[in-house]
């Protein structure tokens, strides 16, 4: 049945193209909303997988990886080389003092859970970072103004 329905949809489709110029007006249009349609499609489900992928990690972790996925948003990317103190350092040569001074503390607490095997208090760190992560939409309004 599913045959029978994708060949109408594609008949009709291309039955528009047939319909001179309006027709193509149309089809151009279609065509547009659809892939417009699944590109969001295809972010959404890229989002809904990262989401998931974070939360099997343990909180510390996830907080330094929610961390360098919003800076490398920014041009701040991890190199694979670099350790998380020294990309720490890395970004603070480009934020605010307040930012850097939060970069370094999640790194400091991630390098301890990581390799000293210590249990860090995500909770103070995690509000820090809601509060003064870099917010794309500010700076951008910031730039028009």
């Amino acid at each position: 049945w599913l045959d029978g329905v994708l060949a109408g949809r594609w008949g009709w489709f291309v039955g528009l193209f047939a319909g001179g110029w309006l027709g193509w007006l149309v089809g151009l249009l279609v065509a547009t909303v659809v892939a417009f349609g699944l590109w969001i499609l295809g972010k959404a489900v890229g989002k809904v997988r990262l989401w998931k992928r974070w939360s099997r990690l343990e909180p510390i972790d996830r907080l330094y990886q929610q961390m360098t996925y919003q800076l490398s948003k920014q041009g701040f990317v991890p190199l694979r080389s670099q350790t998380p103190l020294e990309y720490a350092q890395q970004v603070s040569g480009g934020v605010s003092a307040e930012l850097s001074g939060i970069v370094s503390a999640i790194a400091r607490s991630y390098v301890a859970w990581r390799y000293g095997g210590e249990q860090a208090d995500v909770g103070p760190l995690q509000a820090r970072w809601r509060s003064a992560r870099p917010q794309p939409i500010r700076r951008y309004r910031r730039r028009i103004k």
